[in-house]
């Protein structure tokens, strides 16, 4: 087995069904998480047959990110758009072409900061799936 490594690949964008807008040279890690939840209480049943609570699945776009705090950058871009919706795709190697895309909920991260002087404004940022997710395997 071979495992997929990260990059070069893609992050893309689109809100309100605008122009697409990409952010990978920003991007120096990321991936796509998912969260699982039961629903409702195991039942068991006269006979003894236990019928299994039900479960429920998030999935959350999380990338690492150097900012770029221009008017160009993806920290500007979160900002404006904050808590709208967006459709993402997210391929993290073009080469093998695995890629995840759907809706997503923009939040920013929780801060832009750098540890020291001269350090890159770094900060991770969430954005949970609205709906399904779509993963399309690589070749």
């Amino acid at each position: 087995m071979a495992a997929t490594k990260f990059g070069a690949g893609t992050v893309t964008y689109t809100v309100d069904a605008g122009t697409p807008v990409s952010f990978e040279q920003e991007v120096k890690g990321g991936g796509v998480e998912h969260e699982y939840s039961e629903v409702g209480e195991d039942t068991t049943y006269l006979d003894g047959v236990t019928d299994p609570a039900g479960e429920t699945r998030a999935d959350t776009l999380t990338l690492d990110c150097d900012f770029d705090l221009g008017s160009a950058g993806f920290y500007k871009f979160l900002f404006d758009n904050d808590l709208k919706n967006a459709t993402v795709e997210f391929e993290p190697n073009t080469a093998t072409g695995a890629a995840w895309s759907g809706t997503v909920r923009l939040k920013l991260p929780d801060g832009a900061t750098a540890d020291e002087f001269a350090a890159k404004m770094s900060g991770t940022v969430e954005h949970k799936f609205v709906g399904p997710v779509v993963f399309t395997a690589g070749t």
